[in-house]
Formats: C-alpha cells, sequence, structure tokens
C-alpha cells in the first residue's frame, strides 16, 4: 500500500507541479449507528458522483 501511494504522489506531483504530501494526517472513521444514519451514509455516497457530474456541466 505504502509503494502505490508514493507513486501516485509522485505522478500527481510531477503532473500538477505540486510538492509535498497529498495523504496528511490520520484516516478518521466513525461508528455508523442507526439505519436512519446509515440510509444517508449510502445516499451521499452513491449520489454525489451525480451531483457532482451535474455540477461541472453547469459550469
Amino acid at each position: 500500500m505504502q509503494s502505490l501511494i508514493t507513486g501516485y504522489t509522485v505522478y500527481f506531483n510531477l503532473k500538477n507541479k505540486h510538492c509535498g504530501y497529498l495523504f496528511q494526517g490520520r484516516f478518521g472513521a466513525k461508528l455508523v449507528e442507526g439505519d436512519f444514519y446509515l440510509l444517508s451514509l449510502t445516499r451521499y455516497v452513491h449520489l454525489n458522483p451525480v451531483f457532482t457530474t451535474a455540477v461541472k456541466k453547469l459550469r
């Protein structure tokens, strides 16, 4: 996993003329408690690409 992240970081930095770390800080996770919260999270994850694409087309 480390070599994958390092390789992608080098690629990204060269392509975008950027320097430094891409993935900074610790990974955070939250416990999903309750069915409503789980439903909201899955709806967000599945519909986020749809809304992102729609916003990009409007610009």
